[in-house]
């Protein structure tokens, strides 16, 4: 698209007069040249803070269509895998690592290749590829061979979740512009996340689950169309990327002290998260019978996110410690206690409503605390001009967290069904997780402690 001459004249975006335009030129070339510089994919016009909230609103509409097909899916895939596609909770378990591993960490293994392409291209190839492979499942269904396509299919949802996001940050260059755009996105994940289960539940388990597979690639065929008509093509600048992942700079990480105990502790948060979308709904399917029901339980995870998110982290920036390094710890370590409370309410509860709705409740407030906060926690440690490594560590900790953990959720707690009941296994998370948040409060402690004598 060529680029445009008629610039803006303020923060107002007020078209100039011709003639003010001739003046402006010839006095201020410099001006001039500000006015037809073009960023990714908006260039300058008069009114360009509306055309980065659209291409923000384009990638909205694109984040909530995709988020309702998997929301739709990750919270009966255990079940799907474990009574259908395998038959083994061993096997099904290993799938559901595989596929959580591409799902979480592909795009950091093709990010080099990412940057090759431009975002718009990147991201269609993103969604085309889940895309076709949940139209090839919809028309083979849940059988053995079906687990590739699910794996890969992953790799297209990794990319769709980064460079959606990505794009956002190159073309909304305001501040508080990019931090409303950014809220939009995690409310419209936490809006499909309410939806979408009742969706999932609805169609599952009807002509082999081709219904349920087939619903999931036609919302990503839909936010195909809706990227390729709303994101205007625009051609990357090169860069000198390399497909190569340096695996070197990341064991580096590991010689930081902090940096490495932060990295492990997250490690930790997204084993004990992954059990919201592996153990938790075979522990649902298992006791009720109510599709609705089944659903509820995660639509309550996503309502109170949506209402008590942004309240809960206001309330923690605002405490007198503020938020340094040792604050982040000790809110990580109460973290870990709800995640442990949660789990221990839940083996105590079996089919008891109200006892599994509270452990809900108390896994939702801890995820709120947890999760958003390793962002936070990243961004503080890591050092400048690295924090792109850092934040791709916090990726991998979640790569090898949750997948770990979606494995645990099904295996694991097959192996405790069969020998000693199901409630030990959420027992032993509970200890696990009580104990994990004594041992982050100790090294917390001693890692204050230490900093104190060296001042």
């Amino acid at each position: 698209m060529p680029r445009s001459r008629r610039g803006c004249d303020g923060p107002r975006g007020r078209r100039d007069s011709p003639p003010q335009r001739r003046r402006r030129r010839v006095g201020s070339p410099g001006q001039s040249s500000q006015l037809g510089r073009s960023s990714n994919y908006c260039v300058a016009l008069p009114d360009s803070r509306s055309l980065r909230g659209r291409l923000a609103g384009v990638v909205a509409a694109e984040y909530f269509v995709t988020q309702l097909g998997v929301f739709s899916l990750l919270p009966v895939l255990p079940v799907i895998l474990k009574t259908r596609v395998t038959g083994s909770p061993d096997a099904a378990g290993a799938i559901l690592f595989a596929f959580l591993v591409t799902y979480r960490g592909a795009s950091i293994a093709v990010g080099g290749a990412l940057e090759r392409v431009s975002s718009k291209r990147a991201l269609l190839g993103g969604l085309a590829l889940t895309a076709g492979c949940f139209l090839a499942l919809g028309a083979v269904g849940a059988h053995a061979y079906a687990a590739p396509l699910l794996v890969l299919s992953g790799v297209g949802m990794s990319i769709n979740g980064v460079v959606g996001k990505a794009i956002v940050a190159e073309n909304v260059e305001d501040a508080p512009a990019r931090l409303r755009a950014f809220a939009l996105l995690n409310v419209v994940l936490n809006a499909a996340a309410g939806v979408g289960p009742f969706v999932g539940t609805a169609l599952v388990g009807h002509v082999a689950d081709r219904a349920l597979f087939g619903y999931v690639g036609v919302c990503y065929l839909v936010a195909v169309a809706v990227v390729a008509a709303g994101i205007e093509e625009r051609p990357r600048p090169r860069r000198a990327a390399s497909g190569v992942l340096d695996w070197r700079s990341y064991v580096g990480l590991f010689r930081e002290r902090s940096l490495r105990f932060l990295i492990v502790t997250s490690a930790a948060v997204w084993f004990f998260y992954a059990q919201l979308f592996s153990g938790l709904p075979v522990h649902l399917f298992a006791h009720f019978g109510s599709r609705g029901l089944i659903a509820s339980f995660f639509a309550l995870n996503a309502v109170l996110i949506i209402l008590l998110q942004y309240p809960l982290a206001a309330g923690l920036s605002r405490r007198p410690s503020g938020m340094r390094s040792e604050s982040y710890m000790e809110v990580l370590a109460l973290g870990f206690v709800l995640f442990g409370v949660s789990f221990v309410v839940l083996g105590a509860a079996g089919a008891a409503l109200a006892g599994v709705y509270a452990a809900v409740v108390l896994f939702t407030l801890a995820e709120m605390l947890s999760t958003p906060l390793l962002d936070a926690a990243f961004a503080h440690l890591g050092h400048a001009g690295r924090h792109v490594l850092s934040f791709n560590a916090r990726k991998l900790a979640q790569v090898v967290g949750e997948g770990v953990g979606g494995f645990s959720g099904i295996a694991l707690q097959n192996f405790f069904v069969h020998h000693g009941g199901e409630s030990s296994y959420w027992w032993l998370l509970g200890a696990c997780s009580l104990a994990t948040s004594a041992v982050v409060h100790a090294v917390n402690v001693t890692q204050v402690t230490a900093t104190a004598s060296e001042l």
